[in-house]
């Protein structure tokens, strides 16, 4: 913050994953005033300086499948196939979680998109990487997150890949950029 009282300069947030639900959505919160009492001044000079949004296999919609089919995957469980012991106990948990919490789960996801569109009022662009067979972020959903940001007058760009792993984007531009 001190260095943006100094020198304004261009802040883009990017995204990976589960990072607009996990870091994100909490820093959107409060340059948006729909936080805790902070400082607002501090906040409106960070929310001046965004000049765009870059969302890799993100946003991603979480339900309790979403948190197993993470859990589960491969990647994580550093195996081709998880045991079908972790899968009932993961299905389980996330049943449970379901049954105590599902109203509270629902309202933070709705509050969770409500978020995110709202940020077409700043009027800056999007640029969406995303996968058609991702399977822990489904194509489906970042392509409606792509078309209701259109749709609320965004200046938005998709990037997809047939054919590319989770965030296996990310890998592939890095790779692009640093030979």
């Amino acid at each position: 913050m001190q260095v943006l009282k100094i020198t304004p300069c261009p802040i883009v947030f990017a995204s990976f994953s589960g990072g607009a639900k996990s870091c994100m959505l909490k820093v959107l919160q409060i340059i948006s005033g729909k936080s805790e009492t902070h400082n607002m001044d501090d906040y409106q000079l960070v929310k001046d300086c965004i000049s765009g949004y870059i969302y890799d296999s993100s946003p991603v919609d979480f339900t309790s499948d979403m948190g197993v089919r993470f859990i589960l995957h491969p990647s994580v469980l550093k195996v081709s196939h998880p045991p079908r012991f972790a899968s009932w106990i993961a299905n389980g948990i996330a049943s449970g979680l379901d049954s105590l919490f599902l109203s509270r789960f629902e309202s933070q996801r709705a509050e969770y998109w409500r978020t995110l569109y709202s940020t077409t009022n700043m009027q800056v662009p999007y640029l969406i990487f995303c996968s058609e067979n991702d399977d822990l972020a489904p194509f489906e959903v970042i392509s409606n997150f792509f078309h209701r940001l259109k749709d609320l007058g965004g200046d938005v760009k998709l990037v997809k890949w047939s054919s590319s792993p989770h965030v296996g984007q990310y890998l592939d531009c890095l790779c692009i950029t640093h030979g």
